[in-house]
């Protein structure tokens, strides 16, 4: 088989699967429909922040103690103390973790965002 003959069959047998791309021209690659290789490196969005964010948090074994203790010290028969003085500091460390990695994330995000854009204009 000839050099010719081979290139002839491959064209033929390739033209259904090939993919043309311009390179560094986006807008003449947007008639093609091609799905986007962008990549998010957030961990959340609006609906599953909460969920998530306390499954994390609560991967800590730290935090699985002092939430036993704060369920142990609301029990009057167990505890002379009030629960309050067990929950609030788990409740603030919780929050203080959870607003951090909400920030960390929108910092992601906004990144991400940028990065997308850079990637269009070329």
């Amino acid at each position: 088989m000839s050099l010719k003959n081979k290139q002839d069959s491959y064209e033929e047998g390739a033209s259904s699967d090939t993919r043309t791309i311009y390179l560094n021209d986006s807008l003449r690659n947007l008639q093609f429909n091609y799905k986007s290789n962008y990549i998010s490196t957030t961990k959340y969005n609006k609906w599953n922040y909460l969920p998530l964010s306390l499954l994390f948090q609560f991967r800590r074994f730290a935090n699985i103690y002092f939430l036993a203790i704060a369920v142990l010290q609301s029990i009057s028969i167990i505890s002379p103390l009030n629960s309050g003085t067990a929950v609030a500091p788990l409740v603030l460390v919780l929050a203080i973790s959870m607003i951090r990695e909400g920030i960390e994330d929108y910092i992601r995000y906004r990144s991400d965002k940028g990065k997308k854009n850079v990637l269009l204009m070329f």
